[in-house]
């Protein structure tokens, strides 16, 4: 399939999509899409038509790359607009309840998105010629083993392979890379930065920086810990076996809990030739632990009880050592 219109055509080889020159037949941009990708784009170009389910699907590198192959082939989507403004907006307005705030808490914006579409908006980004992903001159990513927050800055420069957004401001002579200025503390302290720039002084190859204080970027307030083999009848999730949080452990601190007392569960029928212990946030999301440095025990007894049904019963004691930075959603 390829469209007709505009000084440049979309065509498809499968999953592999192509933005070409309509005068010289020559590549400009390729990637390799998802099939909802091929999908919206039919809607989009031959049926005049928008499927909001279908852009959902879309990871954010197509989203870019059909809004940048949109115009290239001056094809117009109303409903595509809106919902690509609306995804970006969203970040904006998450990104606006951080202000003031103390933590991140469960509403967990993702930071580094905002940073890239602050870029975008104000054309400080590079493309690939080849995959058409953009280029971003500055991320920042948790860094668990370090317990901190890194931001790292890239020199602002051309780079082989790549072209400049319509816009940008016109390369200096000498690439510096952008600095990164915490003015208000509320928001330093969620990245774990003091109020300062960041780097103080202009540099000329890359500047990478680790939070210089305990971040509060912790979104999860309450680990439910699940067991395979677990019939609890009173939770929602039958497999629940105990919930506990971080109330009072700081960033990199210690958390130890405990059922000392022992609840009696009916266990599942059948056979179970293994078992399985594992992590849920408050949404019965799964964790993903980072640090190994966990010790868990379990007490398993069997009694029969003196009516006339006969139960099984788990006895359990449970202690968990966890560092409350090695439990993350998985990605």
């Amino acid at each position: 399939m390829a469209s007709k219109r505009g000084p440049h055509v979309m065509s498809f080889n499968g999953l592999h999509a192509r933005l070409r020159s309509g005068k010289t037949n020559v590549n400009l941009k390729t990637m390799l899409v998802s099939h909802a990708f091929v999908d919206l784009w039919r809607k989009i170009e031959d049926d005049h038509s928008f499927d909001k389910h279908l852009f959902g699907r879309l990871h954010e590198s197509e989203q870019d790359f059909m809004r940048y192959c949109l115009s290239k082939c001056q094809i117009k989507s109303r409903e595509f607009d809106s919902a690509y403004n609306e995804q970006l907006d969203g970040l904006v307005k998450r990104l606006k309840m951080l202000q003031g705030a103390e933590s991140i808490g469960d509403d967990n914006p993702d930071i580094n998105n905002y940073v890239q579409y602050w870029g975008i908006q104000n054309n400080l980004y590079l493309t690939n010629d080849t995959t058409g992903e953009y280029y971003y001159f500055i991320s920042c990513v948790e860094n668990p083993s370090a317990y901190a927050i890194q931001f790292t800055m890239m020199p602002v420069k051309n780079l082989t392979g790549y072209t400049a957004a319509s816009g940008m401001p016109t390369m200096p002579v000498t690439a510096y890379p952008p600095q990164l200025q915490i003015n208000n503390s509320a928001f330093g302290d969620i990245v774990g930065l003091d109020v300062a720039t960041y780097p103080s002084s202009q540099q000329t190859s890359i500047y990478a920086v680790n939070s210089n204080k305990t971040p509060q970027i912790d979104p999860v307030s309450a680990v439910v810990v699940g067991l395979n083999c677990l019939y609890n009848p009173l939770a929602s999730n039958a497999q629940a076996l105990h919930t506990f949080t971080s109330s009072g452990v700081g960033y990199d601190g210690l958390i130890t809990t405990s059922q000392a007392a022992g609840i009696t569960y009916t266990p599942c029928q059948g056979t179970n030739n293994e078992i399985v212990v594992s992590f849920y946030d408050q949404n019965f999301q799964p964790l993903q632990i980072v640090d190994g440095n966990v010790c868990i025990r379990l007490l398993f007894t069997q009694k029969n009880d003196i009516s006339i049904l006969q139960f099984a019963y788990i006895f359990y004691y449970i202690a968990i050592y966890l560092s409350i930075d090695d439990i993350h959603h998985y990605s």
